[in-house]
């Protein structure tokens, strides 16, 4: 091990050292308890106005379904002026908890109307990201609460969020 740590550091390599299993998984409960929380108070998505979706392909399947998303909006995707889209899903990281190996953080998911800037809705949801050997973050991650609140809060933010009813 001391040849490999020589060997990386003459090379200019640096190791990276992974947390133990027990900081992964103090992590991992740490956030499963916040989000707990959250969901008790009702604080995981807060909706603030609900509006309807215009019935395109932004937003709906050729069939009517819903695609149960948003495209993304900001600056790095550029949806904003791109026509027909006349909402956005912007998610920024809201709070970091822990800056190092593994990174935990909370997210916010923001559902905006393009015409006003108006926030419609948001969700919250925390990231343990890395913590492998690797650390490749998106391939070893645990995330709360899952997919579906996002879901949720789209379904409760519009209101034909459902062509087929």
């Amino acid at each position: 091990m001391l040849a490999i740590s020589l060997a990386a550091m003459s090379s200019g390599c640096a190791l990276i050292e992974a947390p133990s299993r027990a900081r992964i998984e103090y992590w991992d409960k740490h956030i499963d308890a916040l989000c707990a929380k959250e969901f008790e108070k009702d604080k995981a998505f807060k909706v603030y106005e609900q509006d309807v979706l215009p019935v395109n392909e932004h937003y709906f399947y050729s069939d009517g379904r819903f695609k149960f998303g948003l495209p993304e909006g900001g600056k790095k995707y550029g949806y904003n002026n791109h026509p027909g889209v006349e909402f956005v899903s912007e998610l920024r990281e809201a709070r970091v908890l822990n800056g190092s190996n593994p990174r935990v953080s909370q997210y916010v998911t923001q559902n905006i109307r393009l015409s006003d800037g108006k926030v419609l809705s948001e969700n919250y949801s925390y990231i343990r990201a890395g913590g492998g050997l690797l650390d490749v973050g998106y391939l070893n991650r645990h995330k709360c609460p899952g997919d579906q609140s996002h879901l949720r809060v789209l379904e409760a933010t519009f209101k034909n969020h459902n062509q087929n009813d």
